[in-house]
């Protein structure tokens, strides 16, 4: 088993690293974007998770035990909430409320 702080350091990097990639995907995708609600809670709450639990290198049971507990509610799952909310809520300004135009790129 790796230890725990570590672990939580990575799992949180992890997050962290795939927010900031969906985000990105939404400015350059802007109006045309498809992401979803559902697609975030797909991806962060049952795809990310599992990365998660192999970082932490713990079997089913272990890491079910380990996801109720006070640190990983706070730290993890928090976050993960947090997340999907600030994407989602992206995505759909970015549908309905796409930048203006200014006629040329900088």
């Amino acid at each position: 088993m790796a230890n725990l702080n570590v672990s939580f350091q990575r799992s949180i990097n992890l997050i962290e690293r795939h927010y900031k990639c969906h985000s990105k995907r939404i400015n350059e995708r802007g109006k045309e974007q498809t992401f979803s609600l559902e697609y975030f809670i797909h991806f962060y709450k049952i795809l990310l998770i599992e990365e998660i639990r192999l970082i932490f290198d713990m079997d089913v049971d272990e890491f079910s035990s380990l996801t109720q507990t006070g640190k990983f509610q706070s730290e993890i799952i928090n976050l993960l909430d947090k997340v999907i909310m600030l994407l989602a809520n992206k995505a759909l300004d970015a549908r309905l409320y796409p930048p203006k135009s200014t006629g040329h790129k900088p």
